[in-house]
């Protein structure tokens, strides 16, 4: 639980998902989400219109297409609109050479990371790309590491090869053999285990940047396919760039923190 002031509903537009939900009493209550296109064509679908007039909106997106539906609606309705952007992420020192290049839902993720836990951090966020964000005490937002989610992996194959079929993976199912017994099988079980071996070495990669000017990071874990990996001594925060935007739109509203 996490000690703010006041309400906001938030809204995180994602290249594949968009998440919303309210912060209320220092906790993310009635979360819902859905398709970024099924959201961009109707987001009324997701957003409901008599608490949008009554609470402002915190809004990250990475898809401009999303938000200029999202702008048109909150026009429309007369609503307050914050977008979060690097001019806006108040209290989040950054050190990276090219703060306008940070996709706003890290921005977010590193707001909270530098708030509410300790730092140095790595902030790892589990989605249609898969983003490691370095997050130190002084420095703030360092910079970080994209690769593809596992779904890009399963998407790619299909896409550029004739005869592999789409394959759509869920971690929540477990995997019934250590080989493929059938294409699908050897689709899934390669990022099954190649996924998380990446993770892995690309954290060792990162562990080295802190070896010389700082303490072992503490590792948060973000996104929505954050299930599929298990990562030791990870703090996992399914809701943290809903968090971050909540924080952001206070601090850029004189609320912040209670003492």
């Amino acid at each position: 639980m996490i000690s703010l002031q006041a309400s906001v509903q938030c809204l995180d537009i994602g290249n594949t998902k968009t998440k919303f939900g309210t912060f209320r009493d220092g906790t993310v209550t009635e979360i819902g989400s859905m398709d970024t296109k099924q959201f961009t064509a109707c987001p009324t679908n997701l957003l409901p219109q008599s608490s949008i007039r009554d609470l402002p909106l915190a809004c990250c997106s990475v898809v401009p297409e999303a938000e200029r539906s999202l702008r048109e609606l909150t026009t429309a309705l007369d609503c307050s609109l914050f977008m979060l952007t690097s001019k806006t992420c108040r209290d989040l020192p950054i050190s990276y050479p090219f703060p306008e290049e940070i996709g706003a839902d890290r921005l977010a993720n590193s707001l909270a990371a530098h708030t509410f836990f300790k730092t140095p951090s790595i902030v790892i966020d589990f989605g249609t790309a898969t983003t490691f964000d370095i997050v130190t005490q002084d420095g703030g937002y360092e910079g970080g590491v994209i690769v593809p989610g596992p779904q890009g992996y399963l998407d790619f194959l299909h896409q550029n090869t004739s005869l592999l079929p789409l394959v759509n993976i869920d971690f929540n199912k477990p995997r019934s053999n250590t080989i493929g017994k059938s294409t699908v099988e050897a689709m899934e079980l390669g990022v099954r285990f190649g996924y998380r071996s990446m993770i892995m070495g690309i954290l060792d990669e990162l562990f080295e940047f802190f070896e010389d000017s700082y303490n072992t990071p503490e590792i948060i874990l973000a996104g929505g396919a954050v299930k599929g990996v298990g990562i030791p001594n990870a703090k996992v925060s399914p809701n943290l760039t809903l968090e971050g935007l909540a924080l952001a739109f206070q601090k850029n509203h004189g609320e912040g923190l209670k003492p």
